[in-house]
């Protein structure tokens, strides 16, 4: 089996996105970086245990500024990008995917 940039394989990104809880954390640092308490508020979570926890499943597909801040790696932007497609495809029911810009 081919190894992609960060050498995990494929059961690790399902696992990882199984989630609803982790996509959010994703989806809530697509665009801004943010501190664990802007974060944990933002995906509405009261534990800061079970935000540690989730964010130690998404450890490949995140990681932290210079600040601590919490910001999208790579592969966190394509995984993103493979979740916002099939929701897409169940949602309209077309098979055409979207073209990534690298």
């Amino acid at each position: 089996m081919r190894s992609d940039r960060n050498d995990f394989n494929y059961a690790e990104v399902f696992e990882a996105l199984s989630h609803p809880l982790r996509v959010k954390i994703l989806k809530a640092i697509k665009d801004a970086s943010l501190s664990f308490a802007e974060l944990k508020r933002k995906v509405d979570m009261e534990s800061s245990g079970h935000l540690q926890y989730h964010l130690s499943k998404l450890d490949k597909f995140i990681r932290t500024d210079e600040y601590g801040w919490y910001m999208l790696s790579d592969c966190g932007r394509d995984a993103l990008f493979f979740v916002e497609n099939v929701k897409r495809i169940t949602e309209t029911g077309k098979r055409k995917f979207l073209i990534m810009n690298e």
